[in-house]
């Protein structure tokens, strides 16, 4: 994926902050934001400055250790093994 693809959007949201609040069309709620609009202005400088990335893959490990957190959140597992030494 290219990155600059991504400025675009990050500009749309942008217009839609005030101060430390963003308006979300259609979703009703405001969002509280912590940084406001600096956090979407350094997004987009670090946007531009990354290169693009090749095509993610499947990773059948990486998919378990998921389902296993997940599990592990809704209290569905409890073997005492660290989230952090399964990925």
């Amino acid at each position: 994926m290219n990155p600059d693809s991504i400025i675009p959007l990050v500009k749309a949201q942008m217009e839609n902050i005030d101060g430390m609040v963003m308006h979300t069309p259609g979703l009703g709620q405001p969002v509280m934001l912590w940084e406001g609009v600096s956090a979407w202005e350094d997004a987009i400088v670090r946007l531009s400055q990354q290169g693009s990335a090749g095509p993610l893959g499947w990773s059948d490990g990486l998919a378990l250790t998921a389902q296993e957190v997940c599990f592990d959140q809704a209290r569905l597992r409890s073997d005492g093994v660290p989230v952090w030494s399964r990925a």
